[in-house]
């Protein structure tokens, strides 16, 4: 889908345009019709692997969504791997059959102990229709009713939250829900990690002006003020966190092209897909103009 509407509407106008016409023009990559030397080079490898194997990773795209991940699990069946411990990602967006599919399987494997242990690694970063807007499709019940249905099997959740610019106003939402799920699976079903994104610069908290620095703080003694439903380990990595966007030196170019292509960028998208912006995220209104003008004024020299 993004392929698609690169093609449809163009790049984005961006400093910073890592993935746009130029990427689908040269870049390598791999339909789902193609075939994939990496794939056929993993099956050719698998059976020497397989004894010394402990930890595998399946990443993606999306896993659920490729037919080579589900061969696995069945390849497992016939040929298991006891010491194996398997980690999963998917964005859980995937239809419910596909989910409890992969569930009847990882069932099957374990009670067998064809392997170790499964793991389940999945991305979200807010709650509600704010989230949806930082992942375009994604639909927040449908995302639950899948992460339960994983849940309910005993596997671990773990949440990769990847803290950008549009979190800081809003990660409150998502705590909550750790919680009440918390309070549901237990403390130690569900772990979150909230590393902060790094590129491109149109994303990145750094580029926000120090009055979204309470949202932190706030967030940051949330967390510390319930030890019932959060770790310290929690805590000291949104410590981290919020310790980054006070501190951590951005130059004034990258600050500039930042907030430049804020604008630009979610302008094009809302204008692309029907959604607004300050409409989900009114706290931003006033950083959004900020963003405008820096937009308007780029080709001029900086102050």
């Amino acid at each position: 889908m993004w392929m698609e509407e690169t093609k449809k509407y163009g790049n984005h106008d961006l400093t910073y345009n890592q993935y746009g016409i130029e990427f689908l023009k040269t870049g390598t990559y791999y339909g789902p019709k193609d075939e994939n030397p990496y794939i056929e080079a993993f099956w050719k490898w698998w059976p020497s692997l397989r004894n010394d194997l402990h930890t595998l990773r399946i990443t993606g795209g999306e896993p659920l969504m490729n037919k080579g991940a589900m061969q696995f699990f069945d390849l497992l069946e016939s040929e298991p791997a006891p010491q194996l411990e398997i980690t999963l990602n998917s964005n859980l967006g995937v239809s419910f059959a596909k989910v409890d599919d992969l569930i009847l399987r990882v069932e099957s494997l374990l009670a067998q102990k064809k392997i170790r242990k499964f793991s389940f690694f999945t991305s979200i970063e807010g709650w509600g229709p704010q989230a949806e807007y930082m992942r375009t499709g994604m639909d927040c019940a449908h995302w639950e009713r899948n992460m339960k249905a994983v849940m309910k099997t005993g596997a671990t959740i773990n949440l990769m939250c990847t803290f950008n610019v549009l979190c800081v106003a809003t990660f409150r939402a998502l705590l909550l829900k750790v919680i009440e799920w918390r309070k549901e699976f237990g403390k130690e079903a569900i772990s979150f990690d909230t590393p902060y994104l790094k590129e491109p610069p149109h994303w990145m908290i750094k580029i926000l002006t120090p009055d979204f620095i309470p949202y932190m703080d706030a967030n940051l003694d949330f967390i510390k003020d319930n030890p019932d439903w959060f770790t310290g380990v929690e805590y000291e990595k949104f410590k981290r966190l919020t310790n980054y966007m006070k501190e951590h030196p951005i130059t004034d170019d990258k600050l500039r092209a930042g907030r430049r292509d804020f604008f630009s960028f979610f302008n094009e998208n809302d204008n692309r897909l029907g959604t607004n912006l300050i409409e989900l995220f009114p706290e931003y209104k006033e950083f959004y103009a900020l963003c405008k003008q820096v937009y308007l004024n780029y080709d001029e020299p900086a102050e």
